[in-house]
């Protein structure tokens, strides 16, 4: 018998050094008794990848927020939208809370720029080459904003489209200030 997975401790090497390590514990029956058994790894590596990519996240979404750009990614073969944080605040949603799916996604489009929307992502899927395009959103409140949108297709090994990424940025403010 033994323990089901590992558990994570810091263990103190002979110089007196804390490191980060994963142990896992099993039970051996021997002709003498019962035996424990320890496997004990070292994880300073992987924690300090992990570090590394929690602070590549954190500059990214701060970088995102301060451009007021946000990233998405859609998977064609089960319909599913992902939005950075970001993305979710530029179209008036907590973060954390993308539309779901495209007839979603398409349902926060102004009515007016729905169809060209449509048609742009149709396109896109249809021929494999990424686009750009402006439309207009409405936020839940009402507010309608300004977005430029940027996409691209990501082609399979069989060359048929698996999802969809890109960007969109909120460019009101810069229209706004365009046409003063």
């Amino acid at each position: 018998r033994g323990m089901d997975g590992w558990l994570e401790l810091c263990a103190v090497r002979k110089d007196g050094i804390e490191v980060p390590v994963e142990i896992s514990l099993g039970l051996l029956e021997a002709a003498k008794g019962r035996l424990v058994m320890a496997a004990i790894r070292d994880i300073s590596q992987r924690k300090g990848a992990e570090e590394r990519l929690r602070e590549r996240e954190r500059q990214l979404s701060e970088a995102q927020s301060v451009a007021h750009l946000g990233s998405w990614s859609w998977s064609i073969a089960d319909d599913r939208i992902e939005w950075s944080d970001e993305l979710c605040r530029i179209f008036g949603r907590q973060p954390g809370d993308p539309p779901g799916d495209l007839a979603a996604y398409l349902a926060l489009i102004h009515p007016d720029d729905r169809p060209d929307a449509a048609e742009v992502i149709r396109a896109a899927h249809d021929t494999g080459k990424g686009y750009t395009f402006d439309h207009r959103i409405v936020r839940p409140d009402g507010t309608i904003r300004e977005i430029h949108s940027r996409g691209q297709v990501v082609l399979g090994t069989d060359g048929e489209p698996i999802s969809m990424t890109g960007t969109a940025q909120d460019v009101t403010e810069l229209r706004e200030a365009a046409a003063a």
